[in-house]
């Protein structure tokens, strides 16, 4: 018992004495200063009301605003119902509508633009204009949203490329983009006595997938097209005609040869005198090739070996195995590097495949593209 009540006592001598300690604050009031010189930002419409932003807030005529920002993605809602739910968010206090343009659903097919049915970005644009519901437009191109690979379309991966940096191929791929949008938005900006007083650029540039949150010091750069192993081989197939790329390799195309036959019952044994193999590597891969050893097998759809390329040789490399005859008729220079198409001869296809070198040379590069050459109906 005694021993309780001493330390009990001692806690409360301790307390006294913590309690007797005084710090003091000091928070002087300091002069507020308002100023928007250093930014870039607002404007006027053709009525003279002005948009003003500066290091504290954001106002509307003069007068102070708090932006209460309500996200809607067009493209996820039947176009039929944009209407309604701009009406929904005006009653519930939104006053600001940011949207995003999705680019894998605007240019599925690399080329080919669509801005119809709920991809209408103009329409949805216009119908917040008629509700006097101001819009913030996010063009990316990397949009996040929940949406796979930011919006990047599939086919950009299969392109040697860094995405979301300076890099000029990237660019020029995002500029095109860019032009389109602005096809779409022209004459509904602010300025324009339209709805768009913003405009946001890429998303979480420094933030989501940024190199400092996923990479370790000196990693080298990913991009969008991968490179192959040494000793590792590719497949892919080509029809008579057509280019096959392989990302970060280059293209390759292959093409028929014919010649005129005195007998018409010799067509189907004749009639394709040649194969030609057109092998155009990527730059980035021509000095590599100088290092390592890189092997193109060019298959008919039977199985049997047609022809192998090597890195050594140039240009077109013609195959004579076509069906008997082992001299082309026209089947052109063979130092040609064009990516054309040279003589005819029915469609037909074949299967490529690459041995990226293995044990020659530095046998640790990026390797070349596989493709092939094809046969005709009647052929072999």
């Amino acid at each position: 018992m005694n021993k309780y009540i001493l330390c009990t006592f001692a806690s409360l001598c301790f307390v006294q004495t913590q309690a007797q300690r005084v710090y003091e604050l000091s928070a002087p009031a300091q002069p507020k200063v308002i100023k928007s010189d250093h930014l870039r930002m607002g404007g006027v419409n053709p009525k003279g009301e002005r948009i003003d932003v500066n290091n504290f807030y954001m106002s509307i005529g003069g007068k102070p605003v708090i932006p209460v920002m309500g996200e809607f993605h067009y493209s996820r809602y039947p176009a039929e119902q944009w209407e309604e739910e701009i009406l929904k968010m005006k009653a519930g206090g939104v006053n600001v509508v940011p949207t995003y343009v999705f680019w894998s659903l605007h240019e599925e097919v690399e080329g080919q633009y669509r801005w119809d049915g709920q991809r209408n970005l103009r329409g949805f644009i216009e119908l917040c204009k008629k509700h006097d519901m101001p819009v913030i437009v996010r063009i990316g191109p990397w949009c996040h949203g929940e949406i796979r690979s930011g919006g990047f379309p599939d086919w950009l991966f299969a392109k040697p490329l860094e995405v979301r940096s300076n890099d000029p191929e990237y660019l020029k791929i995002v500029k095109r983009l860019y032009t389109e949008i602005g096809k779409q938005l022209k004459g509904l900006y602010y300025k324009d006595g339209g709805p768009i007083i913003g405009c946001q650029l890429e998303n979480e540039m420094q933030h989501s997938a940024a190199p400092w949150a996923i990479c370790y010091p000196g990693e080298p750069k990913d991009h969008t097209a991968a490179s192959y192993n040494a000793g590792e081989v590719i497949k892919a197939w080509a029809t008579e005609g057509h280019s096959v790329a392989l990302p970060g390799l280059g293209t390759m195309r292959f093409s028929l040869s014919a010649k005129t036959v005195a007998d018409v019952n010799d067509v189907k044994t004749s009639l394709i005198t040649t194969r030609r193999i057109i092998f155009t590597p990527a730059t980035e891969l021509k000095d590599e090739l100088k290092k390592t050893s890189v092997v193109i097998t060019c298959y008919d759809r039977n199985g049997e070996e047609v022809k192998r390329v090597t890195s050594a040789d140039e240009g077109i490399v013609e195959d004579g195995n076509g069906s008997g005859s082992t001299q082309p008729d026209n089947g052109g220079d063979s130092t040609d590097t064009t990516d054309t198409t040279q003589g005819g001869g029915n469609n037909g296809g074949g299967t490529g495949t690459i041995d990226t070198g293995g044990s020659q040379g530095s046998g640790n590069t990026e390797p070349t593209t596989p493709t092939d050459d094809g046969e005709n109906d009647g052929g072999d």
